[in-house]
């Protein structure tokens, strides 16, 4: 699977593009791993995907080392805030996907 993202920090920014190896484990782990160390020595982790109580529970888990071309401070700013806004967007997704899943089946073919 590719994966595209660009990180922002200040005045740099930084297209990083990555190929993942992606392996899946049911009910609720996913594994993901770079095969292309492009743009990092190593980038990989996981997703969990857990039912607690009445809650769904889902943990995002990364390791990541990025190239020594840019200054560390600058790479974990960007990567921080990247991770964030994909939290962010996962977040809005599950909350769109749950609003759909409650309308009725005349509803939900409405745009």
């Amino acid at each position: 699977m590719e994966q595209v993202a660009v990180g922002r920090l200040l005045f740099f920014s930084r297209r990083l593009r990555t190929v993942l190896k992606v392996e899946e484990e049911p009910p609720g782990l996913i594994r993901f791993e770079d095969v292309t160390t492009r743009t990092s020595e190593h980038y990989r982790g996981e997703w969990r995907i857990e039912e607690r109580d009445s809650a769904t529970v889902v943990t995002y888990h990364v390791e990541a080392r990025p190239l020594a071309s840019m200054p560390e401070f600058v790479a974990r700013g960007m990567f921080q805030r990247t991770v964030r806004q994909l939290l962010t967007e996962l977040e809005k997704e599950i909350a769109d996907r749950a609003a759909l899943a409650e309308r009725t089946p005349t509803e939900r073919s409405r745009p």
